[in-house]
């Protein structure tokens, strides 16, 4: 890691607020475009839905097919724009992220960090699965932690925090 405080220490702070805010965001968008695209139509199917109509005592059998495939489209489409919403809210935090905004350093320091555990801890069950998504993955968990990383240092190092 010395190598990474190197770096930091000839990077002007404000650089990498806006290089960071950038990184985070293309891998927040790559983040979303795997979980709607790969992990919900996977995880929400019909068996799902069935699962979840039986918890309400209903009995499965009873439904017609195309009232759960429905259903499961309009589960699908919510959790889908949830995390398009997520995507908005985002672009708000990085851009005070940018500005310096203290409240967006703390949540983009808690978001990079707990992002690379959660993503390496995905990317084992991940690589069963799709390759080319795997190798996303690891590159976001590089970004999270290059983010992470580089907000610690600037906080043990205030005096680079001036230029």
């Amino acid at each position: 890691m010395k190598k990474l405080n190197d770096y930091f220490k000839n990077l002007p702070y404000p650089k990498f607020l806006t290089f960071s805010a950038i990184i985070i965001y293309i891998s927040d968008i790559f983040n979303i475009i795997y979980i709607n695209t790969h992990f919900i139509p996977l995880r929400i199917n019909n068996q799902y839905i069935y699962n979840i109509v039986s918890l309400q005592g209903v009995n499965p059998a009873t439904l017609d097919p195309t009232y759960v495939s429905e259903m499961r489209m309009v589960i699908i489409n919510t959790l889908v724009n949830v995390f398009y919403m997520f995507l908005v809210y985002h672009a708000f935090v990085y851009f005070m992220f940018k500005k310096d905004k203290p409240f967006a350093k703390k949540y983009v320091y808690g978001y990079a960090l707990t992002g690379a555990i959660l993503t390496i801890a995905e990317i084992p069950f991940l690589a069963q699965r799709h390759l080319g998504w795997t190798l996303v993955m690891i590159a976001t968990t590089f970004i999270y932690v290059y983010v992470w990383w580089g907000l610690r240092f600037y906080k043990k190092h205030p005096n680079l925090m001036k230029a």
